[in-house]
């Protein structure tokens, strides 16, 4: 999603949302862009090493200080 423009992310975001919400789908996203995965998504799992290591919602996972360390390398 990083090297899509806005008019694209905003329709794939739309879309993304309508099938989840009206078609009752559940979706599976793996995906670097922050800002897109929070405002896209309900649910977020954050992998390190294939391992599933925090599981929340995109505002839980973001305040977290350690998965940010992780994430960001600092």
């Amino acid at each position: 999603m990083s090297g899509m423009d806005e008019i694209t992310l905003l329709k794939t975001k739309n879309l993304l949302k309508t099938l989840a919400m009206e078609e009752k789908k559940a979706i599976c996203i793996i995906e670097h862009n922050i800002d897109f995965i929070a405002e896209t998504c309900d649910v977020v799992m954050f992998l390190d090493g294939g391992q599933v290591i925090a599981e929340g919602s995109p505002e839980e996972i973001m305040k977290n200080e350690e998965l940010t360390n992780l994430y960001f390398g600092t």
